[in-house]
């Protein structure tokens, strides 16, 4: 993908989150996730964006964040994306490409690969 291509799929993204799994997006972001899970559906759907280097400016590094995390965190931001960000909602049930089986080992994995920085609240 060139610098010129990637501005525009930013732009795209940027006026509708879930673009990314339409037209010539879908291509690069729903590739190779039916029937895989955990690392290997990191690696196809997730690492395009979270991995890219140079990543995007507006694109968190997860290894490094400093909120605190747990399984419900993973699972809502997989499943539900941030609304007002470039993050896609990646439910089927919001239009995106992945089962409820798939985002809890998303979930899961990512749990593992990149654990909590920050004590969650006892409240």
């Amino acid at each position: 993908m060139t610098d010129a291509q990637r501005a525009v799929g930013i732009a795209m993204a940027k006026v509708d989150r879930q673009a990314v799994f339409k037209g010539d997006c879908a291509g690069c972001h729903e590739r190779n996730v039916q029937g895989s899970y955990g690392k290997a559906l990191y690696d196809s759907a997730c690492a395009i964006c979270q991995e890219a280097r140079p990543r995007a400016s507006m694109i968190p590094d997860l290894h490094h964040l400093t909120m605190p995390t747990n399984m419900e965190f993973w699972r809502t931001w997989i499943a539900s994306g941030k609304p007002g960000t470039l993050m896609p909602a990646f439910a089927a049930s919001q239009a995106g490409p992945l089962t409820d089986a798939q985002i809890v080992s998303l979930a899961v994995y990512l749990k593992a690969a990149n654990p909590s920085a920050a004590p969650l609240s006892t409240k």
